[in-house]
This record gives C-alpha cells, sequence and structure tokens, in this order.
C-alpha cells in the first residue's frame, strides 16, 4: 500500500507494526513517514523524534525530521538533523540538496551554494 502512495490506506498498518514494535526504530520511522505525507505532520515529528532519541544516527529519520522543519521555516531546527544525516550518509545527495535549503533560509549563501554543489555531483553519479 505504501508503494502505491496509499498513504492513509496503509497508516492503520504501519501503526499497528508500530505498536507492537515500540522499540524498532524503523517501525516507528515508518509510521512517520507516513504520517508526514497524510497530514499529521505533529505526530510525525514527534515519532521522528523517539526515533532519534533510540538511534541518533538513524539516516532516514534526520533526513525527513530535517526536512519537515525546513519546509515549516524552521532551518535553526532543522540544521542539526540535516547535518547528522549528511555525517550519516555524505554520499546520498538529497542530504545535501535538503541542507543547502536550510543554509538558504538562514541566509548562509556560501554554506548553500558548496551543498548545493555537492548534492549536483552525487547526482550526477547516481545510476538510474
Amino acid at each position: 500500500m505504501f508503494e502505491t502512495g496509499a498513504w492513509q490506506e496503509s497508516a492503520p498498518y504501519f501503526e499497528f507494526s508500530a505498536k507492537k514494535r515500540p522499540k524498532f526504530p524503523d517501525a516507528q520511522y515508518s509510521l512517520a513517514a507516513v504520517y508526514a505525507r497524510i497530514k499529521r505532520v505533529p505526530e510525525a515529528i514527534a515519532l521522528l523524534q523517539e526515533v532519534i532519541q533510540q538511534n541518533p544516527e538513524h539516516f532516514r529519520a534526520n533526513l525527513l525530521l530535517g526536512r519537515i522543519f525546513t519546509l515549516q521555516h524552521r532551518s535553526g531546527e532543522a540544521l542539526p538533523y540535516l547535518k547528522q544525516a549528511v555525517l550519516s550518509a555524505p554520499g546520498n545527495f538529497e542530504a545535501h540538496a535538503f541542507l543547502a535549503d536550510a543554509y538558504e533560509q538562514q541566509g548562509n549563501a556560501q554554506a548553500a551554494a558548496s551543498e548545493r554543489s555537492r548534492a549536483a555531483a552525487l547526482k550526477r553519479d547516481v545510476k538510474p
């Protein structure tokens, strides 16, 4: 269901899995990702923070939480999560692109340009 974009319909299944496995960060992350897509953003944020508390280096949780904060124009809150995402997966072009967006919101054009350049180079290296 998730893979087909049926996020609303998949939510109860992810909720069940997350409830059954409260200490399994990937179950919590998956539910948070669904919540973010179905406009239950405050719940997504809370779950992502729990995942990061359990596993501070969880790449996808840091990336998504940082992206949510950036989209909410809360770049100051986004930066630590996006920086951690880059540290956890330095070869991921999205992490660099999202970090560039946060830097841009902060008015740090030099850091934004550097991250955009890195993201572009990494994206070119991705094989379809």
